[in-house]
């Protein structure tokens, strides 16, 4: 026998997701759930539900102080959420560096939708 589904949404941009994180989300946060990364636009407490900006290839931008400072242009860009911050090597890939980082002290970087790999 098959199953039926129904599509609810297409072209999905924005998706409300649980908070799994074991501790609040903050607007504007990104955030690591499950396999999709998302950008939250709202608070979210723990065990909550939100929304959260998941597009693939949506240019976002970090301090320096978020980071290691050492990116090369086109390379990856990994997230650790245990020290919040953007590093060029680790295994939460999610995204990739658009250049170095320049005069404007900020790492900007296409988001990926999922972490690279799953």
């Amino acid at each position: 026998m098959a199953t039926t589904v129904f599509v609810e949404r297409e072209g999905n941009s924005r998706l409300r997701m649980a908070n799994t994180l074991g501790r609040n989300i903050a607007k504007g946060e990104l955030a690591v759930l499950g396999s999709i990364i998302g950008v939250a636009l709202e608070d979210v407490p723990l065990g909550g539900v939100g929304a959260f900006h998941v597009e693939q290839g949506i240019v976002l931008r970090a301090a320096r102080e978020d980071t290691d400072g050492a990116f090369a242009a086109n390379g990856p860009v990994a997230f650790d959420a245990a020290l919040g911050v953007f590093s060029a090597g680790g295994d939460v890939i999610v995204g990739q560096a658009l250049e170095p980082i320049g005069a404007e002290n900020v790492l900007r970087f296409a988001k990926y939708y999922k972490v690279e790999g799953e």
